[in-house]
């Protein structure tokens, strides 16, 4: 792959922007230079790679790669580094699940993602990907960090996205025809309604792939799309309560 003396074989849940910087990390190069020739390759119109691994993830995140979305919070976020310490404790390779911005969760071990080092706090940098090491400490990413078990809801919108991922029957029958992308604006705009009325402080979207804000909207958004529609007529009704003149607005600009 681009010319590269050693090649070594994409894991079937791989992250491509993991893969690139453990590609890089295995022929002695820095991570952006090989994400720099991969971009070069694609405007090229050669597309090696996709004999290499073309698993649903990489289709999609490669657009993000090569064109990086300017919106708040879209849907791949790989520049926002998040792992499962326990995952890599069995296999050091970034999970492609790891690229989504509303995943917070692993859906394997059932506890939240962290995106800091567990001893001197540093958040993770691209390095990270290739080492498995934090950058700042150099402290295994798979050590000391404290397990905390994630939020039920935010857990199940980590495993809608999987399900979608891995081509796997859904548990939300009424959202089952949602493509990764289409559950992922509308998980996204009831997180955003949800948490807003909930919390004291509004959040900084900006920043939407990091947990701190991830992680509330993913939650909010669990709580509306898990018992769809009931949890969205229930989210309307308190709506209504805490914010009628909002409410009228939005009922009439729908009749």
């Amino acid at each position: 792959m681009f010319g590269l003396l050693v090649t070594p074989k994409p894991l079937m849940d791989e992250s491509l922007y993991g893969y690139l910087y453990r590609l890089a990390h295995t022929n002695g190069l820095a991570g952006l230079e090989v994400v720099a020739m991969h971009r070069s390759c694609m405007a090229a119109g050669q597309k090696e790679w996709v004999k290499i691994h073309s698993s649903l993830s990489w289709l999609l995140s490669v657009e993000e790669l090569l064109h990086p979305a300017t919106e708040a919070i879209k849907a791949w976020s790989p520049q926002h580094r998040k792992c499962c310490s326990q995952c890599l404790e069995e296999s050091q390779h970034w999970r492609d699940l790891w690229d989504l911005t509303l995943v917070t969760c692993c859906p394997v071990h059932k506890n939240s993602l962290h995106d800091h080092c567990s001893v001197c706090g540093a958040q993770f940098k691209p390095g990270v990907m290739a080492t498995f090491e934090c950058t700042e400490c150099g402290t295994s990413l798979s050590f000391g960090a404290r397990s905390i078990r994630a939020d039920p809801m935010a857990l199940w919108v980590t495993c809608e996205f999987e399900r979608r991922l891995r081509h796997a029957p859904t548990n939300s029958d009424p959202l089952s025809h949602l493509t990764i992308n289409e559950f992922h604006e509308l998980a996204k705009r009831f997180g955003v309604r949800e948490s807003h009325s909930v919390l004291d402080k509004p959040l900084k979207l900006a920043g939407a792939g990091a947990l701190a804000v991830a992680i509330p909207l993913a939650t909010a958004a669990g709580q509306i799309l898990k018992d769809w529609p009931h949890g969205f007529w229930a989210f309307l009704d308190k709506l209504a309560i805490t914010r009628p003149a909002f409410f009228k607005v939005v009922v009439a600009s729908t009749v």
